[in-house]
């Protein structure tokens, strides 16, 4: 605990833990109350610095002082490292992160970011750091590692938003094509269909379930923090944009591919393709090249079926090779 007194004297007070035993079997603290007085032209500077310090038991039944001494290793480390940062930049808040950025990754990457004041998202800033990781380690250059939203929590979860089925492709039987080859959407989403959030948007929700399931794998991926739409949000996006009128918010008309497309390019930024065939027959014609969509990009690709107004998320492509 530490107050400053007058402009050049800081007051510092700690606690000293000793780690012998008194005779009661407790052990023995004393307070040390010391006055630091700067030199003529300095400056004292206050601030809060969370530390967040991880060590790895060797073994089983490793004792309790061995433990200790990693994390004070660690936590002199973490200090130094802040006090670097502050010193090239006094406005900065150093952050400690964890990240596992390897699958069955035994222990976790810890990193120091130099967050600014009120940045809440180190995608937009620190990219030489978040590179220099990804080389040092190895890491894909077009897959995100690094992001706040991917920083690993010690704090018992808490579900704040709607419960949603996940992954609902995982487990499915084999199709039985002979020869065939799966092409599978690749990493995690949410599955967003009718009726779901207490929200009744039968017969016209289709398409905006789909988007909503789209975004959904992109927050999973953490290309985005950006929250998961609502109807209201998305027909609010489209009027903003020109494309529908303002009488379209709250009404329930449904939407389209291309006014997914559209959200897409407007709410994430994200540039995609609209392939039209004439029935659903003809889809089978479009194997090879959804297939090699899922392969090299991996998200979900809604159906839109223009004639029942009805879409479809395809999760799972299974083709023949001729």
């Amino acid at each position: 605990m530490c107050g400053i007194v007058g402009e050049k004297a800081l007051l510092k007070l700690e606690q000293v833990w000793s780690h012998g035993c008194d005779s009661g079997g407790k052990a023995a603290t004393a307070p040390v109350l010391s006055l630091i007085v700067s030199g003529g032209g300095s400056e004292t500077l206050a601030l809060s610095f969370g530390l967040d310090v991880l060590a790895m038991e060797a073994e089983a039944g490793e004792r309790l002082s061995t433990v200790v001494k990693k994390l004070r290793q660690r936590a002199a480390l973490q200090l130094s490292v802040a006090s670097a940062l502050l010193a090239k930049d006094p406005a900065c808040r150093p952050t400690v992160l964890h990240f596992a950025v390897r699958p069955h990754q035994v222990f976790p990457l810890s990193c120091i970011v130099p967050m600014p004041p009120g940045d809440l998202d180190v995608q937009s800033s620190h990219m030489s750091m978040r590179e220099g990781v990804h080389r040092r380690f190895n890491l894909d250059m077009d897959r995100p590692f690094l992001r706040v939203p991917q920083s690993l929590s010690f704090k018992p979860a808490s579900q704040t938003g709607p419960v949603r089925l996940k992954n609902v492709h995982v487990g499915l039987p084999p199709s039985g094509i002979q020869g065939g080859k799966v092409h599978l959407v690749q990493g995690h989403y949410e599955y967003c269909h009718y009726m779901q959030d207490k929200f009744d948007d039968n017969g016209w929700g289709c398409m905006y379930r789909s988007y909503q399931t789209v975004l959904s794998w992109f927050r999973a991926q953490h290309y985005t923090s950006l929250p998961i739409q609502t109807h209201e949000q998305i027909q609010k996006l489209l009027v903003k944009m020109g494309d529908k009128p303002p009488r379209f918010v709250g009404s329930k008309q449904w939407i389209g591919a291309m006014e997914t497309q559209m959200l897409l390019d407007e709410y994430l930024g994200v540039t995609s393709k609209v392939m039209n065939v004439s029935s659903g027959h003809d889809l089978e014609d479009k194997g090879r090249e959804l297939g090699q969509h899922f392969d090299t990009q991996g998200t979900p690709v809604p159906i839109g079926m223009q004639q029942s107004l009805v879409s479809k998320r395809d999760l799972v492509l299974v083709s023949k090779e001729t």
